[in-house]
């Protein structure tokens, strides 16, 4: 005859469960925080004040970012085409990406975010360089302003292509709406 130990089997169950239930709330959690800023009000000074017509040139730039863009609004259709790049001190001193994303970020004029559209999302061992978008879309009711935000870690050296590669330097940025 087989003996079990009940309360063995059961407290490890239960631990288990609990771990599963803990992943799952953080993950969650981080992947919403990490992407969705509607319903979020903007901190930032320098929103884009968007007219109709166009297109309208803009220049848009941070110590870690640089964006130029063209839009243009026709019969509430925003069209909007650009580049990205990252400035000065992380294009001069980084190979690659860990991760990379910047979003375009509509707001009200409350500056609540009515939506955002992400213009670049990489993932690891992606090379620093320019990155183009070019969206077109009907412009959510309320959309007076834009701005853009973005999160990275760039990386250089460290061999192997994982998040923890050794001896890499590794530079977080980030700016958020």
């Amino acid at each position: 005859m087989v003996r079990v130990n009940l309360k063995k089997v059961v407290t490890r169950s239960i631990t288990v469960a609990v771990i599963i239930a803990l992943l799952a709330i953080v993950s969650t959690g981080c992947r919403k925080a990490a992407i969705v800023w509607k319903g979020s009000i903007a901190g930032q000074e320098d929103n884009i004040v968007l007219t109709t017509g166009g297109p309208r040139q803009g220049f848009w730039k941070t110590n870690d970012v640089e964006i130029s863009y063209d839009y243009g609004i026709k019969e509430g259709l925003f069209s909007i085409t650009g580049e990205v790049n990252t400035a000065g001190y992380i294009r001069n001193n980084f190979s690659t990406y860990n991760n990379f994303s910047v979003s375009m970020n509509l707001l009200d004029d409350s500056k609540k975010i009515v939506d955002n559209k992400w213009i670049v999302i990489t993932g690891l061992g992606v090379p620093v360089r320019p990155y183009f978008f070019k969206y077109q879309f009907q412009l959510p009711e309320g959309a007076v302003a834009m701005n853009f935000s973005y999160a990275g870690i760039a990386r250089e050296g460290g061999g192997g292509n994982t998040v923890d590669a050794g001896d890499a330097i590794t530079y977080g940025f980030w700016k958020n709406p």
